[in-house]
């Protein structure tokens, strides 16, 4: 038999990406009010991925992706009048070089209102 009577259907075997990728995810919250006029919240959330590609052609492209996230929120109300929030971002990625693996990315709002 040769191979031409072996093939079915013309069959070829085309190129193969093996690739994986985790995420997780995770939150907190928090939320009180006391003395009946301060309320207080905060939130944090916590990510990473990592992408893993085998077989992708060159060493570059077969290195690990990875990613990692913490972000939060603090707000603070004084009798719905008076409003403060900060938020925060601090990521991460193995792309860069590691004197800028990192990243800190704060806001800051404020806001006095008047209503009855």
């Amino acid at each position: 038999m040769n191979n031409k009577e072996k093939e079915y259907l013309d069959y070829k075997e085309g190129e193969k990406k093996v690739s994986s990728t985790t995420y997780f995810e995770a939150a907190a919250q928090y939320n009180n009010t006391f003395a009946e006029k301060h309320n207080v919240s905060a939130l944090m959330v916590f990510t990473t991925r990592e992408e893993l590609i085998g077989n992708a052609g060159d060493l570059q492209q077969s290195l690990p992706f990875r990613n990692i996230g913490l972000a939060g929120r603090l707000t603070y109300a004084f009798d719905n009048r008076y409003f403060i929030e900060g938020n925060f971002g601090y990521n991460g990625s193995e792309r860069f070089s590691s004197r800028e693996r990192y990243g800190f990315f704060p806001f800051g709002w404020c806001r006095l209102s008047d209503f009855e």
